[in-house]
């Protein structure tokens, strides 16, 4: 599994430590805003996330993630999901 996270806030840092737990799974990228830049930088660091992108429509457009983990807000999940689902390539 190729995975990308949507969001860095707390539940991300819950979330990268059991990471490693998950057999061929691959952290391929982050997207936050800059706001979270530093932070971000951080879980690279820690947990080998290839790629920090701060523009998510961006991201989707070029990400080989084929598994997105949706970290935002939770009013926000709608909105990036339907972005998600969007993709031509995205199976349900």
């Amino acid at each position: 599994m190729k995975l990308l996270i949507a969001g860095a806030g707390f539940i991300v840092s819950d979330f990268l430590p059991i990471t490693k737990d998950l057999k061929n799974t691959k952290l391929v990228g982050i997207a936050e805003t800059t706001s979270d830049l530093d932070r971000m930088k951080e879980y690279q660091a820690k947990y080998g996330i290839e790629k920090i992108h701060t523009d998510y429509d961006q991201t989707l457009k070029e990400t080989n993630a084929d598994t997105v983990y949706v970290a935002v807000p939770n009013s926000l999940h709608y909105s990036f999901t339907k972005k998600l689902y969007s993709r031509q390539e995205c199976y349900l």
